[in-house]
């Protein structure tokens, strides 16, 4: 029975000590790769600019996911869903940069 607890709670301090390094991967990627800001939290044309040649990286990899044959069509579909939101966030990036221009 003791032997039970001993093991219990090593795996109770291992699942902590996991959670807190899955945390910090969490930290340091999105220090190395930041969400795109909402496009009314960027005021001038600089900022708009730099965010634009993400968008066109995320629309060239989902369009070569649905380039993938051994997908399924549902999977196929919720890629050609995403490339046409984010072709509308393109668009509206490109006309911010125009108003602030």
């Amino acid at each position: 029975c003791w032997a039970l607890r001993m093991a219990r709670n090593e795996e109770k301090h291992f699942g902590q000590l996991n959670r807190l390094i899955l945390q910090k991967q969490r930290e340091e990627e999105e220090k190395r790769n930041p969400r795109r800001p909402k496009l009314w939290a960027l005021h001038s044309a600089a900022e708009v600019k730099s965010w634009i040649p993400s968008i066109q990286r995320e629309i060239d990899f989902n369009l070569k996911q649905c380039a993938v044959p051994h997908y399924p069509e549902k999977k196929i579909a919720e890629f050609r869903v995403q490339v046409d939101r984010l072709y509308v966030e393109y668009k509206q990036f490109l006309r911010r940069l125009r108003e602030l221009d």
